[in-house]
């Protein structure tokens, strides 16, 4: 998978459990391609990251192209 590609797919397996009905929701994410397992002690925890994962690539994604349009301009101008 390239890069374009990384940015533009995720993939994790989440587990979620708790103690018993009257506990928080805990949970815990890992990545099937760097085995790396990150921790969280209850669900706004998770899609925080989950939030500030998809927001980050997309600040990158979009850097990126602004790049590309500016590349593409400064060749066109004369």
């Amino acid at each position: 998978m390239n890069d374009a590609q990384a940015d533009n797919y995720q993939s994790f397996l989440i587990r979620m459990w708790r103690t018993d009905a009257t506990t928080a929701w805990r949970a815990s994410l890992s990545d099937p391609n760097t085995s790396e397992t990150l921790y969280f002690a209850d669900m706004k925890s998770l899609w925080a990251f989950l939030i500030h994962l998809t927001e980050e690539v997309g600040e990158r994604n979009e850097g990126s192209s602004e790049s590309r349009r500016k590349g593409d301009e400064q060749e066109t101008a004369p």
